[in-house]
């Protein structure tokens, strides 16, 4: 049986903010540096709010790291913060991937191997096998619809 959760969008729980430098090379020529940063959006629930900073801090990572930090069991984390956000550890760090991925396909011109590297997977064909499960969509098309 197929239970119902609520849908979210990336951008709901987190947001990213990209910017670009313009930095002179040698002679005529001129490139952009790109930077971000990650920010949880608030909530009215302290609790979330503070494991929503951890999932900034350490990105995807096992649900007794979080719980540690938070000072509760990992059992209590579990049940706690679907109780409570409507969302679970795994929907948190999925969102916080995919946000950081789709902000950084659509405002940089970096490689997938390095928009992979900041999302903190494992590798390039990690994100991209994520990337593809959470959009339906490669990142390379991803990126071609959205920039």
């Amino acid at each position: 049986m197929k239970v119902n959760t609520p849908s979210f969008n990336a951008a709901d729980l987190f947001e990213v903010k990209v910017s670009r430098t313009l930095v002179p090379d040698d002679g005529l020529r001129v490139h952009y540096e790109f930077s971000y940063t990650v920010q949880p959006r608030p909530t009215p629930n302290e609790f979330v709010n503070r494991f929503a900073e951890l999932v900034c801090r350490y990105g995807k990572c096992s649900a007794g790291t979080y719980a540690a930090q938070l000072g509760v069991t990992e059992r209590q984390l579990k049940a706690a913060l679907p109780a409570i956000s409507g969302f679970g550890i795994q929907r948190w760090t999925d969102a916080y991937c995919l946000a950081i991925g789709e902000a950084l396909l659509r405002e940089t011109n970096w490689p997938t191997r390095q928009v992979a590297k900041a999302t903190r997977l494992a590798s390039t064909s990690s994100f991209c096998h994520f990337f593809r499960k959470m959009t339906g969509e490669s990142p390379f098309y991803w990126r071609l619809r959205n920039q």
